[in-house]
C-alpha cells in the first residue's frame, strides 16, 4: 500500500515538473519573438516629389542690325627724306707704352755664423783613495762607463775556456800605469795557461790607474777603472 503510495506521489511529482518546465519553455520563446519584433524598425517610405510641370517661355525676337560699310583706305604719298651726310670717325690715338718698372736689387743675404761646436765631454778625474763597487755606482752611471770602454779587435776565436780576475788581485800584483793582457796574468801564474777568454770582475779596491784588456768586464769593474784614471779595452770579435 505505501508502495503505490510513493507512485503515485512520484507521477504527480513529475507530472508538475514536466507542465512546469513545458510553460518556462513556451513563455521563453514568446519573450525572445516579441523582444525580436521590437528591436526591427519599420521601413521608412520616402516619396520622391513630382516633377514641376514645364512652362515654355517666348523668346523676343532679335533684330540684327545691318553692318557698316568699310571706308576706303588712304594711300599715304612718300615723302622725299633728305640724305643725311654721315662725317668720318676720329681716329684713335695710340696709346703710350708703358715705362719698364725698375728692377729691384737683390739683398745680400746675412751670413750664418758658423755654429759653436759641442764642448767634449770631460773625462771623469781620477780618483785618489782606493774605490770599491759601491763608491763607483755612486760616482758614475751604467750609460757613461759604457760610452768611455774602448773596442779593439780580438785575433784569437771566440770560443775556449774563459777565466775571471778580480781588480783587487791586478791592484795587488801591478804597479801604477802597467798594460795588462790575458798573456801576462798567465807569465804572472795569476791564471791557467788553457784560459782563452778573460773577464774582470769589480771584487776588492783599486787603488791605481791601469790599461787593461780583457774580452768582458762587470759594469761596476768598469767604473773602477775609468774612475781611478785608468783604460777599458774591450776585445770583440770583427767579422770579416
Amino acid at each position: 500500500m505505501l508502495l503505490k503510495l510513493l507512485i503515485i506521489i512520484f507521477i504527480v511529482i513529475a507530472t508538475v515538473f514536466s507542465v512546469f518546465t513545458v510553460g518556462y519553455v513556451a513563455v521563453d520563446w514568446l519573450y525572445e519573438k516579441l523582444k525580436k519584433k521590437k528591436k526591427e524598425p519599420e521601413p521608412i517610405v520616402v516619396k520622391e516629389p513630382e516633377p514641376a510641370p514645364v512652362v515654355p517661355i517666348d523668346e523676343p525676337e532679335v533684330e540684327f542690325e545691318p553692318e557698316p560699310e568699310p571706308e576706303p583706305e588712304i594711300i599715304a604719298e612718300p615723302i622725299d627724306e633728305p640724305e643725311v651726310e654721315f662725317e668720318p670717325e676720329p681716329e684713335p690715338e695710340p696709346e703710350p707704352e708703358p715705362e719698364p718698372e725698375p728692377i729691384a736689387e737683390p739683398i745680400p743675404e746675412p751670413e750664418l755664423e758658423p755654429e759653436p761646436e759641442p764642448e767634449p765631454e770631460p773625462e771623469p778625474e781620477p780618483v785618489v783613495e782606493p774605490i770599491d763597487a759601491i763608491v763607483a755606482d755612486e760616482l758614475m752611471t751604467d750609460e757613461e762607463a759604457e760610452e768611455l770602454a774602448e773596442e779593439e779587435e780580438d785575433e784569437e776565436p771566440a770560443a775556449g775556456y774563459r777565466t775571471y780576475v778580480n781588480l783587487g788581485v791586478i791592484d795587488a800584483n801591478f804597479e801604477a800605469g802597467d798594460e795588462i793582457t790575458l798573456e801576462i796574468l798567465k807569465e804572472r801564474k795569476l791564471v791557467t795557461k788553457k784560459a782563452k777568454r778573460l773577464k774582470i770582475l769589480a771584487d776588492g779596491t783599486l787603488s791605481k790607474p791601469f790599461t787593461i784588456h780583457a774580452h768582458s768586464f762587470s759594469v761596476q769593474a768598469m767604473k773602477m777603472i775609468l774612475l781611478m784614471g785608468g783604460t777599458v779595452k774591450v776585445k770583440k770579435q770583427i767579422l770579416r
